[in-house]
């Protein structure tokens, strides 16, 4: 959980160079994602997945961002978490626009 709140932390950090604290995010969010399996906390992972998509759309990195996003969505189901699902998919949106 550290992880990800420092991954969180340094995507809006304005202070210092942008991409240097994107990538100091991307850094965090990926030591996390060694913990946070699909297998072992699949909601924790979705998670992470949905705001890895949101850190790779910063990075303009759209085809990435897709694809964690698309990655999330195996678990946020509309059935299961109607509210994650419906954020994951504006979201997913919005990537396939800047594509």
């Amino acid at each position: 959980m550290v992880q990800i709140n420092l991954a969180a932390i340094y995507s809006d950090r304005i202070k210092g160079n942008r991409q240097n604290n994107l990538e100091a995010a991307l850094h965090h969010f990926t030591a996390a994602s060694k913990i946070y399996t699909k297998r072992d906390f699949p909601q924790n992972w979705a998670t992470l997945q949905n705001n890895l998509g949101l850190l790779y759309g910063k990075l303009g990195l759209h085809d990435k961002q897709i694809q964690s996003l698309k990655a999330s969505l195996e678990v946020f189901t509309r059935k299961a978490f109607p509210l994650d699902w419906a954020s994951t998919k504006y979201n997913l949106g919005l990537g396939y626009q800047k594509l």
